[in-house]
């Protein structure tokens, strides 16, 4: 029951991502992207602003348009979450990495194109932001100072292509490098 309870209250939150080349792709409904946008800024707001995860995002940069071009015919799906009301969405980098256009599709069908993407390729973190007049259905960040090896934990997402997916598993290690080890 627990598991279905936790799964009730974030599946809405869980969004399918597709990257695309610029003219693959025509989404219903979807705003346009903001060109002149500085690095950094989603227009004031900080959906981390006060929590544990203020710093954990400060790397994130903005992706160059030229930089989004990817090769002919090239795409790709992945999964986020909505992590604040406002269209806030956590989700890889290597979801979004080299796309023209990325669009966002929530679990009640509506489709947004991502009118900001930052992205942090160390970390393979990217967050994207979708606008609405409504608030979005969102996930509540939980603190990982307090994740214990052996704890269980669910995985959602909308891995290749599959809607609202649900697994189990176990905290098996705690303060792992990111990436591969230094040769040095």
């Amino acid at each position: 029951m627990a598991f279905r309870s936790a799964s009730e209250k974030v599946l809405d939150a869980v969004v399918a991502i597709e990257s695309r080349p610029a003219d693959s792709f025509v989404a219903k409904n979807v705003p346009k992207a903001r060109e002149h946008s500085k690095p950094g800024d989603f227009e004031g707001e900080n959906p981390f602003a006060g929590t544990p995860y203020e710093d954990v995002f400060q790397n994130l940069r903005r992706q160059p348009p030229q930089q989004r071009t990817p090769p002919r015919g090239a795409g790709g799906i992945g999964s986020g979450v909505i992590i604040h009301k406002t269209g806030f969405i956590l989700t890889n980098n290597h979801v979004v990495a080299g796309a023209a256009k990325v669009i966002v599709r929530l679990h009640d069908g509506r489709e947004f194109e991502a009118l900001d993407i930052l992205t942090d390729h160390k970390t393979d973190l990217a967050v994207l932001r979708i606008k609405d007049d409504s608030d979005f259905p969102s996930a509540k960040l939980g603190n990982s100072d307090k994740v214990e090896i052996g704890d269980w934990v669910l995985a959602l997402g909308q891995p290749f292509g599959l809607e609202s997916t649900v697994t189990a598993g176990i905290i098996s290690a705690k303060h792992r490098g990111i990436g591969p080890p230094s040769c040095e």
